[in-house]
C-alpha cells in the first residue's frame, strides 16, 4: 500500500511540476508582452517629446517670415528696432516682390525702402539689430550721409524679408 500512496503522490508532485512549469511560461509570455508594451510607451513619450521640441522650433522660424496680411506687423518689428537703437526711421516705399532662386525656384519678399537718421553710433547700433533680428532678412543697399549742419547721419536703405509662403517651381 505504502508503495500506491507514494506512486500517487509522485505522479501527483510530476504534475504540479508540469502545472507550474506551464504557468511560468505564461507568466514569461505576458512579461514580455508587459515588456513590450512599456518599450513601445516608452519610445512614444519620447516621440512626443521629440515633438513639442521641433514644434517650438518650428514656431520660431516661422515667425522669422511674413505672414501674408500682417505685413504691418513686420513693419512696426523695424520701426521698433529703430526706437530702440535711438535712430528716426522713415519708410518711404513698401512692395511685395518675387525673387528667384537657383533652379528657377521663386519666393515672395517684403521689400522695404527707408531712411534712417541718427548719430553714427545709433546708425551702426540699428545695423547691428537689423543684423540680429529674428526675422529672415537681408539689407539689399544701404548708403551713409552726413549732414553738414549737425551731427546726424542720413542712411536710405532697402530691406527684404521673406514670406512664409511656399517655394513655388517656375517653368
Amino acid at each position: 500500500m505504502s508503495g500506491g500512496v507514494f506512486l500517487i503522490a509522485f505522479v501527483v508532485l510530476v504534475g504540479l511540476i508540469i502545472y507550474i512549469e506551464r504557468v511560468a511560461d505564461r507568466v514569461a509570455e505576458k512579461q514580455q508582452v508587459f515588456n513590450d508594451y512599456l518599450q513601445q510607451e516608452n519610445y512614444l513619450t519620447e516621440l512626443k517629446e521629440l515633438m513639442r521640441t521641433l514644434d517650438s522650433g518650428r514656431t520660431r522660424i516661422a515667425h522669422q517670415f511674413v505672414e501674408t496680411g500682417a505685413e504691418v506687423d513686420y513693419i512696426e518689428v523695424i520701426e521698433n528696432l529703430g526706437k530702440d537703437t535711438g535712430v528716426e526711421l522713415d519708410v518711404r516705399s513698401v512692395t511685395r516682390d518675387e525673387r528667384t532662386l537657383e533652379k528657377k525656384k521663386k519666393y515672395a519678399v517684403l521689400r522695404l525702402g527707408m531712411v534712417a537718421e541718427g548719430s553714427w553710433q545709433e546708425i551702426l547700433s540699428f545695423l547691428g539689430s537689423l543684423e540680429t533680428a529674428p526675422l529672415a532678412l537681408s539689407i539689399e543697399s544701404f548708403d551713409m550721409e552726413t549732414h553738414t549742419e549737425d551731427t546726424l547721419w542720413s542712411m536710405p536703405l532697402i530691406i527684404t524679408i521673406a514670406f512664409d509662403e511656399p517655394i513655388i517651381s517656375s517653368e
